[in-house]
């Protein structure tokens, strides 16, 4: 895996850790379904994206780097359904509070 590879797996890294202890929101700013979890999927990008270049850097058919591979496929996988929907348990629970919050404004005035 190259550099430029390298430095965009760390920072889908950074910027879905930023997402998930809420420090960066501006991603939640427009309610749609799609891309409803996005920052948070960022986080499992970066990891997914990392995995992959421990497994290609150490060789993808020794052991452990068939399970790293098998890692970055199930967190890409997770990311891809994660724009649309994630787990209550894989959500943090400020952005629960905050979704939970916004609903009942949205019942109250409809």
């Amino acid at each position: 895996m190259n550099l430029l590879a390298w430095i965009i797996a760390l920072l889908f890294f950074a910027l879905g850790l930023l997402a998930y202890l809420g420090l960066w929101k501006n991603w939640m700013r427009v309610a749609r379904g799609y891309g409803s979890f996005m920052g948070f999927c960022c986080l499992y990008i970066g990891v997914g994206m990392l995995s992959a270049g421990v497994a290609v850097t150490i060789g993808v058919r020794t052991p452990i780097g068939s399970v790293l591979i098998v890692i970055a496929a199930a967190l890409m996988l997770l990311a891809i359904v994660g724009f649309w929907w994630l787990p209550s348990f894989l959500q943090p629970a400020w952005f629960r509070r905050s979704r939970a919050g916004a609903l009942g404004r949205r019942s109250a005035a409809g």
